[in-house]
């Protein structure tokens, strides 16, 4: 997706992180849910706002809920988490596509996912009644939707059903939930553990908040404007990488890779984290410091063995090239946007840990950051 088609979904990923920023120390106090729910919840209603033009709204107590879009939001996680454990299991690959059989783990996938994309074709459903028979009802926000957009290309673009343009929307819809809300886990937790930088960004911040509206303005996640912000959200990735090992692969022939040659057969991984976390390239790695990554810092790097960590591979968990996600400015999008509103609002800190590196993680969809009560003290 080119940058110009990805800031068009800019004002609904605003309108659904102020709502959600707006509940999250509702939703949190008292671990009434935890914040791994809730940013999972919070990502839902940025994607389908972007998405569908429709802001369910379920991170904001004071918005009705559709009680489809939790059990939508439920089905996904626990989808995603089960498919996760189906692929990590010799027994159950084995069963599954070798022989055949549906495991009591297959069949939960199975039930949760089925469920998922069955909510999702209604709320595809229901935009494209929309479209077609009240279309003057449609908010703007409906129309600048992606969802509208893929029904607009598939009238000019026959190459494509309508019945897979509305797969394709709900199974970008199922797969941008769990796995923007594991990114977010990382952002948040260093966020909390490190006030003089929030405080830091939050003096960023409040530049660029509209004098009529409170809202922060789309300048919010201009690199120009906030390379704090950026530099946060880069130096969040090389401490926590949501996706800290790329595709795995193997080959039927050898390969040579800068003069080692591999033989066939052999199963190879890219590793996207410790390069960053090297001492040798990394002053004091496992400190957490935004300035690394802004310009000056990345001036100075270049031409020494450190530049390394400024490579496009490592600026964020997405790849590059043929095989980057197909979603990753959105999702990046989503990051800024909801970090940013949450610094703006609140004063964030975790008291259980004294550091970072002392939070729980574990491999759901991505790697996620298993957080502990997060306090949040309201700014104003």
């Amino acid at each position: 997706m080119a940058p110009k088609s990805a800031a068009r979904y800019l004002p609904a990923a605003m309108e659904a992180a102020r709502h959600s920023s707006k509940g999250v120390a509702h939703a949190t106090r008292g671990q009434n849910i935890s914040m791994n729910d809730f940013l999972n919840l919070a990502s839902f209603d940025m994607f389908c706002n972007i998405m569908l033009g429709h802001l369910p709204g379920i991170t904001d107590p004071d918005i009705p809920t559709n009680p489809q879009d939790e059990t939508f939001c439920q089905a996904v996680a626990i989808g995603l988490r089960t498919n996760n454990d189906l692929m990590y299991s010799t027994y159950h690959n084995v069963m599954v596509t070798k022989l055949g059989i549906d495991t009591s783990l297959f069949k939960k996938f199975l039930s949760h996912w089925t469920t998922a994309n069955e909510i999702t074709k209604n709320y595809v459903l229901a935009l494209k009644d929309l479209r077609d028979n009240r279309p003057e009802e449609m908010t703007l926000k409906q129309k600048n939707s992606y969802a509208n957009q893929a029904f607009e290309r598939q009238l000019v673009d026959d190459s494509i059903t309508l019945e897979e343009c509305e797969s394709l929307v709900a199974g970008l819809l199922s797969a941008g939930v769990d796995t923007t809300g594991n990114m977010l886990t990382w952002r948040i937790l260093h966020m909390a553990m490190h006030p003089e930088v929030q405080e830091k960004l939050y003096q960023e911040l409040i530049e660029l908040v509209d004098k009529k509206t409170g809202h922060l303005t789309e300048d919010a996640i201009s690199t120009a404007k906030t390379p704090y912000l950026h530099a946060c959200m880069r130096e969040s990735h090389r401490c926590g990488n949501a996706v800290p090992v790329v595709p795995i692969k193997t080959f039927d022939t050898p390969i040579e890779v800068h003069g080692v040659t591999l033989p066939a057969g052999s199963v190879i991984a890219f590793d996207g984290y410790t390069t960053g976390m090297n001492p040798d390239l990394v002053e004091d790695p496992t400190e957490y410091r935004p300035e690394r990554f802004l310009k000056s810092a990345v001036e100075a790097r270049k031409g020494t063995p450190s530049e390394i960590i400024d490579h496009a591979f490592f600026s964020g968990p997405f790849s590059q090239g043929a095989r980057r996600c197909p979603g990753s400015r959105v999702a990046n999008l989503e990051a800024h946007v909801f970090i940013a509103q949450l610094v703006l609002d609140w004063k964030m800190s975790i008291p259980s840990l004294k550091h970072w590196k002392d939070c729980p993680y574990g491999q759901d969809t991505l790697t996620v950051a298993r957080l502990p009560k997060v306090v949040f003290t309201p700014r104003n």
